[in-house]
């Protein structure tokens, strides 16, 4: 049996254009670069996006990778008991970033 070797995927290498508070999912990062890669998906949703690391990071995956997928990323942008509650700032901040660059 082949073992899996994550470290042969050059992707999951990449630095992310964007970093946002909170952080919590930062370290995730290179997984999403590489289950765009494996995966190359036709359309991806993330449902909870707050900040958007974790989505633009999918976003940054597909960019590179040259792929078709369409993203959506869902959220009240209005926060919760987990994640704290915040305004609109979060979501325009998001906005304005994806637009510019996606």
């Amino acid at each position: 049996m082949t073992k899996f070797d994550i470290t042969q995927y050059e992707i999951i290498f990449s630095e992310p254009d964007r970093i946002k508070t909170p952080y919590s999912w930062v370290g995730h990062i290179p997984f999403a670069y590489l289950i765009v890669k494996l995966i190359k998906p036709s359309i991806l949703v993330e449902l909870g996006v707050h900040s958007g690391n974790s989505y633009n990071a999918y976003c940054q995956a597909v960019k590179k990778l040259g792929l078709n997928t369409i993203c959506y990323g869902v959220d009240t942008w209005e926060g919760d008991e987990q994640a704290g509650y915040y305004g609109n700032e979060v979501f325009e901040d998001l906005l304005q970033y994806h637009e510019k660059n996606y």
